[in-house]
């Protein structure tokens, strides 16, 4: 029995130290960015796709370096945030979800995928993604604005309540005409 343990204690050992470089490696490998084709490029007007191919190639050279997780991120959520600008929900779909899920979190990310989720109709997905953002950064007010619209839309007002509860209780809540909007997908027509 003893040579039994001794030897079960060799081999945990052995796996330790096997699996220790992998643990306390400082960065993870990365997948690299989704492939978009040179050809992808040439639908669209010439200056629009001269800014999203200099944006790509800084993303792909960015992950080529193996440069630091945020100099990745940030090339992902520089492209993405231009494919949104340009209407190009897939890309930006694409690379912003990439970004999402390097370090260091990052509402702002997980936003503008909500944007670009929602203009592809992915409505579950953009909810998921504005609510992300909101625990990220909850004093965020077009976060909590976009979540409520979302939830009103989906028939859901004791949510929106409760995610704008915050927002209505301030001054100016009124201007943004949130009570009533709230009121009427409550079925309250006062």
């Amino acid at each position: 029995m003893r040579a039994s343990s001794r030897s079960m204690a060799w081999r945990c050992l052995i796996w330790l130290f096997l699996l220790l470089p992998l643990a306390c490696a400082p960065e993870r490998l990365i997948e690299p960015p989704p492939a978009i084709a040179a050809d992808d490029f040439s639908s669209l007007q010439a200056d629009v796709a001269t800014q999203l191919q200099v944006a790509y190639e800084r993303w792909l050279q960015s992950h080529a370096a193996q440069a630091v997780t945020a100099t990745q991120k940030d090339a992902a959520m520089d492209f993405g945030s231009l494919a949104l600008a340009f209407e190009q929900h897939g890309w930006a779909s694409d690379a912003l979800a990439w970004a999402c899920v390097l370090p260091p979190e990052d509402y702002r990310c997980w936003y503008l995928l909500a944007q670009s989720e929602r203009a592809l109709s992915r409505f579950d997905p953009s909810m998921d993604a504005l609510r992300k953002a909101l625990v990220l950064q909850p004093a965020y007010l077009p976060t909590r604005l976009q979540l409520a619209e979302a939830l009103l839309e989906r028939g859901a007002p004791d949510e929106a309540i409760e995610v704008l509860g915050p927002v209505v209780a301030e001054p100016g809540a009124a201007e943004l005409g949130l009570r009533g909007r709230i009121a009427l997908a409550a079925g309250d027509p006062s």
